[in-house]
Formats: C-alpha cells, sequence, structure tokens
C-alpha cells in the first residue's frame, strides 16, 4: 500500500509540469495570434514563441530522448503541438473570414504546427547549441514546402512575415530572404527558452548575444545606406463600389504634382469585343498624354480574360503591358500572364510591375532585383479580413529586393514604401467611400541586385538541410556506440 502512495506521490509532479506546458503552449499561440492581423500588436512577434519552447523543455518527450532526432514522437508532443495550433491558427481563421483559399491556408498553418511541434520538441532536448538550430532549420523546410509546394498565398502564409512591421531589425532580409528571417526567429527564441531554464550553459548566452550583435550591424549597414531621389509618385485608390472617371483621377493627379502614377488592380475596364477593348485603352492612354503622366493603370481586359497593368508613357504612348502571372487558387479563373517581367525608364529611374498576389512570391520580384529595377508599381484589389497580410508580405518584398513600392489597392491598403521596407505614406481604402491620393517624392532603390535577389531560398533551404543531416548522423553514431 505504501508502495503504491509512494508512486502516485511521484507521478503527480510530472503531471502539474505537462499541465504547466500545455498552458504555456496555448499562451505562446495567444501571443503569435494578437502579434498579427487585426490585433497586430507585432513587438510580441519577437517574444511569442519562447513560452512554446519553455513548454517543451519542461515536458520530456520520453524516454529516448538521448537520441531524440530519430525516435517518435510522444503523444504528449502533439498535445503541445494541438495546443498552440488551436490558440494560433483558428482565431486567425475566424478574423480573416471563410473564403475557400483562406480556409485552405489556414488549415495548412494548423496542419503546420500540429505536425512541426513534436518534431521540435525532440530536436530541442539534443543539446544546449544543436537543439535551437535544428527547430530552426525544421521550421524554415516546413515553410519552403508550403510556399512553393502549396502557394494558395505564397509568403503571405509565414507567421515571419509579421515581423515586416519593424523593418529596422530584418534588414537582414536582403541577404537571406523572408526564410533567413524565419531561420533568426526560431533559433533566437528556442535559445533565449534554454537560457531562462537552463543558465547553467553560458556559452549559449554568448553565442546568442555574438549573433544579436552581428545582426545588429548588418541592419545598421543596410538601414543607413545611401538611396537616390525618386521623382513624385503617387497611389491612386479608392473603396469598394466607388465609380469615378479616368479625368478625375488624372485631375487629382496633377493637382499633387504626380509625375507617376498608380491605380489599382482591374480599377479600369475594358469590355468586350476586342474593338471596344481596344478603343478604351487609346481613350486611357490618350487621357495620360493629355495631362502628361506617367502611368502604371491597372485594367482587365474582358475580351482576352486577362488582369493588366498598361504601361503609358507621355510622349510614347503605351509602351509595356504586364499580365498577372500568379492567380489566386479558387478565386480566379481567368487567363495568367507568362511571368513576363517588363520595365521601363521614367524620369531616369528603372521601373517594374506585379499586380497584386504576385508580390506573395519572390519570383518576379526577384527578376526585377536582378534587372536594376529601383521603383515596383503595384496595382492590388484586396478585401477587408485579409488585407493586413497582404500588406506585410508586400512590405518583405522591398526589403528582400531592394527597390521603393508604389502599391495602389482597392478595398486595402495603399502605401508608398521605401527600400528599406518603412511606409513612407499610406492610407486604409477599406475606412472610406471615396478616392484617395498619397503622393510623395520617395526615395528608390540604388539598381543594384541584393544577395537574395541573385540566390533566393536555396542557401538557406540547403543549410538547413544539412544541419539536421548532422543532427541524424550524430544521434545514429551516439546510438551505435550505446
Amino acid at each position: 500500500m505504501s508502495e503504491v502512495h509512494a508512486e502516485s506521490s511521484q507521478a503527480s509532479p510530472l503531471k502539474r509540469w505537462n499541465l504547466s506546458s500545455y498552458g504555456l503552449a496555448m499562451f505562446s499561440g495567444g501571443l503569435l495570434f494578437v502579434a498579427d492581423y487585426p490585433v497586430h500588436l507585432w513587438l510580441l512577434h519577437f517574444v511569442a514563441l519562447v513560452p512554446l519552447f519553455m513548454a517543451m523543455l519542461m515536458m520530456e518527450p520520453g524516454r529516448s530522448r538521448r537520441f531524440a532526432p530519430v525516435a517518435a514522437p510522444s503523444l504528449s508532443s502533439f498535445g503541445l503541438g494541438l495546443a498552440f495550433s488551436c490558440c494560433y491558427s483558428i482565431p486567425l481563421l475566424f478574423c480573416a473570414g471563410t473564403s475557400a483559399p483562406v480556409l485552405v491556408a489556414a488549415m495548412l498553418g494548423f496542419a503546420m504546427w500540429f505536425c512541426v511541434v513534436p518534431i521540435l520538441h525532440r530536436l530541442l532536448w539534443t543539446g544546449d547549441w544543436m537543439g535551437p538550430v535544428g527547430c530552426a532549420s525544421v521550421v524554415c523546410l516546413f515553410e519552403l514546402f508550403l510556399w512553393h509546394a502549396v502557394p494558395v498565398f505564397g509568403t503571405a502564409q509565414c507567421f515571419a512575415r509579421v515581423a515586416s512591421a519593424a523593418p529596422a531589425l530584418i534588414q537582414f532580409a536582403a541577404y537571406s530572404g523572408l526564410i533567413g528571417v524565419v531561420f533568426v526567429l526560431v533559433w533566437m527564441q528556442s535559445t533565449i527558452a534554454i537560457v531562462l531554464l537552463k543558465p547553467r550553459n553560458p556559452s549559449l548566452l554568448v553565442a546568442l548575444l555574438l549573433v544579436v550583435g552581428a545582426l545588429s550591424a548588418i541592419n545598421w549597414q543596410r538601414w543607413n545606406r545611401r538611396l537616390p531621389d525618386g521623382p513624385l509618385v503617387a497611389a491612386l485608390s479608392w473603396g469598394d463600389g466607388v465609380d469615378l472617371t479616368l479625368k478625375s483621377l488624372c485631375d487629382t493627379a496633377k493637382r499633387a504634382n504626380a509625375q507617376i502614377i498608380v491605380t489599382p488592380e482591374t480599377g479600369l475596364n475594358c469590355p468586350a469585343p476586342t474593338t471596344a477593348a481596344e478603343k478604351s485603352i487609346r481613350r486611357i492612354v490618350q487621357e495620360l498624354q493629355r495631362e502628361g503622366l506617367h502611368g502604371a493603370i491597372g485594367v482587365f481586359r474582358q475580351d482576352l480574360r486577362k488582369n493588366q497593368l498598361l504601361y503609358i508613357h507621355p510622349d510614347e504612348g503605351l509602351t509595356d503591358i504586364y499580365e498577372k502571372s500568379h492567380l489566386i487558387p479558387f478565386m480566379e479563373s481567368y487567363n495568367a500572364g507568362e511571368f513576363a517581367k517588363p520595365n521601363v525608364d521614367w524620369l531616369g529611374v528603372k521601373c517594374g510591375g506585379v499586380i497584386c498576389q504576385d508580390d506573395n512570391f519572390s519570383d518576379l520580384s526577384r527578376a526585377h532585383s536582378l534587372q536594376g529595377v529601383q521603383l515596383m508599381l503595384v496595382p492590388t484589389n484586396d478585401w477587408a479580413p485579409i488585407r493586413g497580410y497582404h500588406f506585410d508580405s508586400s512590405r518583405m518584398r522591398a526589403i528582400e529586393s531592394g527597390y521603393a513600392i508604389v502599391r495602389a489597392a482597392t478595398g486595402g491598403i495603399s502605401a508608398l514604401i521605401s527600400p528599406r521596407g518603412e511606409v513612407v505614406e499610406s492610407v486604409d481604402n477599406t475606412a472610406i467611400q471615396s478616392m484617395s491620393i498619397i503622393a510623395t517624392n520617395l526615395q528608390v532603390g540604388d539598381g543594384t541586385p541584393t544577395l537574395y535577389a541573385r540566390y533566393g531560398d536555396w542557401p538557406v533551404g540547403l543549410i538547413s538541410g544539412a544541419l539536421l543531416i548532422v543532427l541524424c548522423v550524430r544521434s545514429i553514431r551516439g546510438r551505435l556506440v550505446a
């Protein structure tokens, strides 16, 4: 009888620790949700994962913890994943809406964290310094898989895009891309959790301070680089259902002394048949030429069923056309473009353009950076629940590619964004019922391709894979020796 009592008394502390771990995992998921839209307390984003990793350290992964990478995760690990995912992904779903692409993206996010957390739990117990490295590598590989293999909203699905709200802290993304931000966020926060719960290893704290110092130096150097001044650019935009004439748009732009204007995605309609569409485009070109404006005009060609961006020069007329290439699954069923990357030289500045969903992916943005584009013109059409997620993703492209952005939106956020990723001017068009214009002399990029533009996600992806292979080899060798 006394033995039974002793066993139960020994089991109760472990049970209490497990309950505390589940609570911390739920708290961590809640913090990550609050850091995102619609609340957007983005500062929490840089500490939100710390409670989750503390929960993992408080709950042993099982008997095989010594050889964690090659051992199956325990049932309790999946419990942590479920607790975290429910408090992060499900509230986001209620805020972002229930349209088909949003539902798919939310389910993918839920599934990713549910599967990833048990693996991270195992890896965190492999050792004080290799554990965080392994955790960061796993999350990076999962994120890359979702961006490229299941491209619903691309990088807008990534939890780390919220970091674009603090561009001064992530200037290193010009070298690593968003995936490098993912690696740093996971590594740093898992390391902080170990330092808090296992302070006996000062070397990990030293490593953390060295990495923070190195990243700070890179950020400072990139943030303070000299950038050329650009022309006076303007984003014209309006809320849903506002009926405007082309002349009123041009008049508004002229009053702001704008030299380059951008209108929203499908802001003007070119009806079928082809003769009527061509006549409509000629009218647009003539109106801009009459006012002496350079224009990146978003139109929808009913005859071709294509979403287009017209490049219009005040002297040369229609100089080029870009067609939207990345369509939103389940929503957009018209003809996609062929990933062409036209650019134009306007007022001494090389300009390129993409449309809406295109800037959720880095293939076109990197290609434009490689061509020396300094100013990106982005017509967009959002809807209220997802506008913040898309806006964060768009800002990240400026940091990664080193160019400025003029973003003109209906039903979303219009903005003038510097090559540093800072928002110079912005307006939320879901809060207004008329036309708005934001205009300024925006600094532009220097035309030098960034390191990320040259190599993309491959370096971080390959490094992550190599680190996991090293971890597995060490574990297998340890098992053989044992």
